[in-house]
């Protein structure tokens, strides 16, 4: 068996035994009502945990370190677990004192605040009040009391008011005392008496802490008679408190073998209660406290002091001091969760180590909430030289050079990250508009630098393809003007009023991508370093706007800078998450491509594989792909990693940060621990990381070197914390699989969600399209925009977008000819297909009518002259009339067909278009020309608009010939049971029937599905509807009802022709006239199609083709109906 995998088996033991003991079950939620018993008891963890703790104590006491300690004693620091592992398990719970007992150093001290009941009982509590950590208050509300504690007036529920039988009540549960920990574990663990720990835990080292003997004095309670007493019974190790007269009290009540006396400092203004002097007087005079005392117990600030803004100051000699008065000096105040000094870049081991291993001394131990950080720290990194041995083998990548510690990709950033020992140096390019390749994390200059506060802000623009709001790029400045720019630091955590390192906020200078890789290529310490060139939206909108062209622009600064003629041996690596990129390079130049996987998924299949090895020599995937999170907690390991390294895919991670909040509870708000999971525990190739320092240490790490790595050195294992929490979350639906269509599908879902812009119009997405965007768009809707317009040309004519508004799903386009001018040379006569876009339903059907006899009589003479216009060419012929008409819905010649066939016949040319109806209300020489430069409005279709509300990308799948939804977890709609949303968002117009769901219940499920079905349903059939109404107003001809063509037909008696669509009947109409009716085989489909061929044929006049007179489209029967010609044939 692989030695580091020993204590993964062994974690997982402790998280299915050792961690399985919740005494009671309870639910999550106690401001409700009262907590009610649920589960069942379980003791049966002390075996498990005994055997463990046995099996590894002769293990880790061969590892202690045996560096040169500067301790009193000379041997390494003591790990005092505060209230056990509190940063996990509620403080003082058994739960807490047994699995710091498990992951600590062998020999660490297991903390009790000591408490007394009413009745005189010793609990472990961390404070006099109870509703601080405890479910007191909603057992017993009405208990509350008021008593003064060192002279100060304090309210809450004290220890002293309850006996231990009454807090033995089965609903008085532990809670977390610290709210920004994880409430999981609240409301599981009963009170416990010290008796109850060392029996059940058997602590190697138990420290009692007696913080308020003056105030149980007061209330006739002797603390010094309960330990004297309780020390018969139980091994207490060390005794502290921060009042002298308590000492005096004990003092020779153990005998000669006794604990040792600690006293404890609080702030230095502070009054200790029995002396009334400060405890900054008290320190003055440390032979005075040796009198007492063997040990000191101070804050962190006793050592290393602070500035105001959060600094470190030179420290004090307090330990030294001590030292030299025979006081040992153990330090407060540790814990991995709170804010760290700026000093330490948000990384406790590095805290830890300050105090412990700094070349100038060390203290005695350390007070933690988080044993394993401290047990690590001192038995794992301490007394390791620059050049220790690695003991572990894979990739620190920087992010943005040292971004954790300065600005981003500024000079200064990459220095820190050289010198903290990254392996890789990474460069985000972006171009000036002076073509200058340099090195930003975002092309959005207000991002990173203080250029807002500069006259540059002025130059803020709207791209569409960029971002949805403004912003201030790079290729709108030149790079003098860019170099000249204050950069900053970068605050991912501000929410949580978490800021990095103040001091150096603006420091730095950005720097050009060739002094990048020469800063690289002079390092002796990296060994290659990773370029991320603009992704094909930035680069495109680039060489559009510009003419820069950044792929270009990255292999000539390689070239100029040495990297590709052998003259520098540094590895080059390009990263995109767009495979079209990475092929460029591939055919460009010989550099290795990684290739991004910016979505979280829980599985990738063989074919996807196969297909990103065309193309790349290695992946970076996120966290959460390699382990699962839910709720801040792991739920499982995913097999990615191991499934792209068998084929010789190298993984890297990102994105690795040092501030607590990045990372779940499972690895104890300890970036140590979290590399240490995925390096050894996920055995991933690299990490990605914007604190270098910590991931370069972590190679060093004593503890790898040995055959079998202690607990505190062992990767996490997935999902054993939820085996154990109060509630388990409810089932929650796997991450995708990535697939082979994911790999392009991706790019769509980037490149396609981002607006593009041709000639004068911005914003435009699907139908429209440009080459490299053909998925994008729907076939027939390619643009010209070399006139300086947007144009389309459909059946040969041409049409202009007026405006594209996506928020109102409105397209308006124009016949271009048909701008300033009522009679353009050639004008051609063509139908407006709408199978991407359909028409408004205001829109009319307007025909020009050209070189016309006299029609006055014709038209005057019937009830339709309020449609009918005429109008002036410039090149009016002598006798011949020019003339337009609208029909729509409610025009009288909605069903006169042979009026507009009389019309046409006694004129030289006839051009239909569409129009918007709201100008044409009664038309008139005077608004036509403003009706045709307005044009008519398009919508897009339903599925569009489905998949855009649901935060989709439209498209079109040019393989299946279809409309497809692109979405960040693939495309939907490509099988006929898909719907074109992206399910996994949030759909706008759903969310109203998310209200009437119960959250987690199966029935909840289930009628949000039906809701769903029929709610999407009636949306397709409405529109179905709606469909239909707007054709039937663009078509002069008339529809029949299924019906009627049965009557016409004789219910189909006579059959005069059979052909591969359908069967021709011989049919009479009511005005007696012979017809020939096609009735054409069931479709399945909505009759748009069939539809917009109708209309293309009403509009189509020839000699040798016989005329149209009607149809029917009524569910799945379709029917045309011709002239009946004497051979029988349509």
């Amino acid at each position: 068996m692989d030695p580091g995998r020993l204590p993964m088996l062994l974690w997982q033991r402790a998280g299915t035994d050792l961690l399985g003991l919740r005494m009671e079950e309870t639910p999550t939620n106690f401001k409700g009502g009262n907590p009610t018993r649920g589960g069942l008891r379980a003791w049966m963890f002390l075996l498990c945990g005994v055997v463990l703790i046995q099996l590894f104590a002769g293990q880790t006491d061969a590892q202690r370190s045996r560096g040169p300690w500067q301790t009193l004693s000379g041997d390494a620091p003591l790990v005092i677990a505060r209230g056990g592992f509190s940063g996990l398990f509620p403080d003082s719970s058994l739960n807490a004192y047994s699995f710091a007992q498990l992951i600590s150093v062998a020999g660490a001290a297991l903390w009790c605040d000591v408490q007394l009941t009413k009745d005189g009982a010793g609990i472990c509590f961390p404070d006099l009040k109870l509703n601080n950590a405890s479910t007191i208050d909603f057992v017993y509300p009405n208990r509350k009391k008021s008593y003064l504690v060192n002279g100060v007036p304090t309210q809450g529920w004290f220890t002293i008011e309850f006996s231990l039988r009454e807090l033995s009540n089965v609903t008085c549960k532990l809670i977390r005392g610290i709210l920004s920990r994880s409430e999981k574990f609240d409301g599981m663990y009963p009170i416990s008496t010290v008796e109850d720990v060392t029996t059940q835990i058997k602590p190697e080292s138990f420290w009692l802490n007696v913080q308020h003997d003056a105030f149980y004095a007061q209330q006739n309670l002797s603390m010094s008679s309960f330990l004297i007493s309780a020390s018969r019974n139980v091994s207490i190790d060390y005794v502290s408190s921060p009042e002298v007269n308590f000492f005096k009290k004990i003092a020779g009540g153990f005998g000669p073998n006794g604990p040792s006396f600690v006293f404890q400092f609080l702030g230095k203004e502070e009054f200790e209660p029995t002396t009334n002097r400060t405890y900054g007087s008290i320190l003055s005079n440390l032979t005075f406290v040796k009198t007492f005392a063997s040990g000191i117990l101070v804050p962190k600030s006793y050592i290393l002091p602070l500035d105001d803004k959060q600094y470190l100051l030179p420290p004090t000699s307090l330990v030294k001091d001590a030292h030299k008065a025979g006081l040992q000096v153990y330090v407060s105040g540790f814990a991995n969760d709170i804010d760290i000094v700026h000093d330490y870049s948000f990384d406790p081991v590095t805290e830890y180590l300050s105090f412990v291993d700094n070349g100038n001394f060390s203290v005695d131990g350390v007070l933690s909430d988080f044993p394993i950080t401290a047990s690590s720290s001192i038995e794992c990194f301490s007394h390791l030289g620059k050049n220790a041995t690695k003991q572990v083998d894979f990739l620190v990548v920087s992010k943005n050079g040292a971004s954790g510690d300065y600005p981003g990709c500024t000079d200064l950033a990459y220095d820190k990250a050289i010198k903290d020992g990254a392996d890789v140096i990474d460069c985000s390019v972006q171009m000036s508009s002076d073509g200058i390749p340099f090195c930003s994390r975002s092309i959005d200059l207000s991002n990173n630098t203080m250029i807002s506060q500069t006259p540059y802000a002025q130059r803020s623009t709207h791209v569409p393809e960029i971002s949805s709001n403004g912003g201030i790029y790079t290729f709108s400045l030149t790079w003098a003007e860019i170099r000249s720019l204050t950069p900053a630091i970068v605050n991912p955590f501000r929410v949580y009023n978490i800021f990095r390192n103040p001091k150096e906020t603006n420091s730095g200078k950005l720097i050009l991508l060739s002094e990048f890789l020469n800063l690289a290529k002079n390092s002796t310490s990296l060994s290659g370093v990773l370029i991320s060139p603009p992704n094909f939206i930035v680069s495109f909108r680039m060489q559009c706007m510009r003419g820069l062209d950044a792929i270009k622009a990255v292999l000539d600064t390689l070239t100029e800078t040495g990297y590709s003629n052998g003259i520098t041996t540094t590895k080059v690596m390009i990263q995109s998450t767009e495979s079209s990129v990475l092929v460029d390079f591939k055919k460009q130049s010989k550099y290795e491509t990684v290739y991004q996987v910016e979505k979280i998924i829980g599985d990738i299949n063989d074919f996807a594989i196969q297909e990103i090895k065309k193309f790349a020599n290695a992946v970076v995937v996120r966290k959460e792909t390699v382990l699962s999170l839910f709720d801040s907690f792991i739920t499982r390991q995913t097999n990615v990693v191991e499934k792209l390294q068998k084929s010789k895919l190298p993984v890297y991670v990102e994105l690795f940060q040092n501030e607590f909040v990045s990372q779940p509870y499972d690895f104890f708000s300890d970036p140590t621990v979290e590399i240490n999971s995925y390096v050894l525990g996920a055995r991933i190739n690299g990490t990605i990381t914007e604190f270098p320092f910590t991931a370069a240490r972590y190679k060093r790490n004593r503890c790898l070197g040995e055959k079998i790595p202690p607990l505190y050195m062992a990767p996490v294992e997935p999902g054993a914390f939820l085996q154990v929490v109060n509630a388990l979350p409810p089932d929650q639906a796997p991450n995708p699989v990535f697939t082979d269509e994911d790999v392009s599908a991706y790019d769509h879902y980037k490149r396609c969600s981002h607006p593009f812009s041709c000639g004068d119009q911005g914003g435009l997405l699907y139908p429209f399209w440009i080459p490299d965007r053909e998925a994008c768009g729907s076939p027939g809707f390619i643009l010209n925009c070399s006139s300086g317009f947007a144009e389309i040309t459909v059946s040969s004519v041409k049409f202009r977008i007026l405006k594209a508004n996506y928020t109102s799903r409105i397209i308006r386009l124009a016949r271009p000819d048909y701008i300033d001018n009522l009679c353009p040379s050639n004008p051609l006569n063509g139908p407006f297909y709408q199978t991407a876009l359909q028409l408004a339903g205001d829109t009319n059907l307007l025909t020009m009518l050209y070189d016309c006899q006299d029609l006055s009589s014709l038209i005057y003479s019937s009830e339709a002259y309020n449609y009918f216009t005429e109008f002036q060419c410039k090149d009016h012929k002598e006798g011949a009339n020019n003339y337009c008409v609208v029909i729509n819905s409610s025009s009288s010649l909605f069903n006169g067909r042979d009026g507009i066939d009389l019309l046409k016949k006694n004129c030289t040319k006839d051009v239909s278009m569409p129009v918007s109806g709201f100008n044409l209300h009664t038309l008139h020489s005077d608004n036509l020309k403003k009706t045709l430069q307005q044009g008519f409005e398009l919508e897009l279709k339903q599925d569009c608009s489905l998949c855009l509300n649901s935060k989709g990308a439209c498209g079109y799948n040019q393989s299946l010939g279809k409309f497809v939804c692109y979405c960040d977890d693939g495309t939907h709609g490509q099988n006929y049971f898909e719907m074109f949303l992206c399910i996994k968002t949030e759909v706008t117009q759903l969310t109203v029937f998310s209200d009437f769901l119960v959250s987690g219940s199966v029935a909840g499920v289930v009628m949000f599905l039906v809701i769903l079905s029929l709610f999407l349903c009636f949306l397709w059939k409405r529109e179905a509807r709606r469909r239909q109404q707007n054709l039937k107003s663009l078509i002069p001809l008339r529809q029949y009802t299924y019906a009627q063509v049965k009557r016409i037909t004789k219910s189909f008696a006579e059959v005069v022709g059979r052909g591969g669509f359908g069967i021709v009947y011989r049919g009479t109409l009511s005005d007696g006239r012979m017809v020939a009716v096609k009735v054409l085989k069931d479709s399945k489909g909505n009759g748009e199609d069939f539809t917009n061929e109708v209309a293309s044929m009403s509009q189509t006049s020839h000699l040798n083709i016989v005329t149209l007179l009607g149809f029917c489209s009524e569910g799945s029967k379709r029917a045309i109906i011709y002239e009946f010609l004497g051979n029988g044939s349509p």
